[in-house]
């Protein structure tokens, strides 16, 4: 029996079970208009990068005007996300969860969306996907030349952790964190500029 397999086995053994049981997984298809505009005039579109980032750099901003345009790129609080095209030996497949700060933002089509179904806990999911056996399943799972990708209809087939006597709301309070962080980072600048401009 094969490392991979063995790997498996045991998930199954401990009660593992298929991401689709607990879950929807998708990856928008098609591509929006490249047309970016000064953040007042915007939406917020992430990369593959900067969903990994508490601090993001280089942010674009999507028009407001074209809303319609976008709306299969939309990102919702509590679903977790990844970079679908990438690395192995990188990004690719590293799991972020979307806090009530990104929540209405958009992302590349680049990205992977994993979406609780009712019931499940956002923070269960996002440990589950960061699992090392499972980032081994999705690093097999890539194929590709130049860039490695992953797909939707082969993610959701990936066999996860089952779910533990654990307090998932504070992997989502650990998350939000990084919001408060940055408003706080916010108000700090601001207080410094109004003293040095007194």
């Amino acid at each position: 029996m094969s490392g991979g397999s063995i790997i498996l086995y045991a998930l199954r053994l401990t009660g593992g079970c298929l991401l689709n049981s607990v879950a929807k997984v998708f990856k928008p298809s098609g591509r929006y208009k490249t047309n970016y505009v000064e953040k007042d005039y915007g939406y917020p579109l992430l990369s593959g990068r900067q969903i990994l980032q508490a601090q993001i750099v280089g942010l674009k901003f999507l028009p407001r005007a074209s809303k319609n345009c976008y709306r299969n790129f939309l990102l919702k609080k509590g679903w977790v996300v990844y970079p679908a095209d990438g690395r192995v030996e990188g990004r690719l497949g590293t799991p972020a969860l979307i806090t009530d700060d990104r929540e209405g933002w958009y992302a590349s089509g680049h990205i992977g969306r994993i979406e609780p179904l009712p019931g499940i806990n956002p923070g269960y999911l996002y440990l589950a996907f960061l699992h090392p056996a499972v980032q081994a399943q999705i690093s097999a799972l890539a194929c590709g030349s130049v860039v490695d990708a992953v797909y939707p209809e082969d993610v959701e087939k990936i066999i996860i952790p089952a779910q533990i006597e654990f307090q998932y709301n504070r992997v989502v309070n650990a998350w939000n964190k990084f919001d408060e962080a940055e408003s706080l980072k916010q108000k700090a600048c601001k207080l410094l500029l109004t003293q040095f401009f007194r």
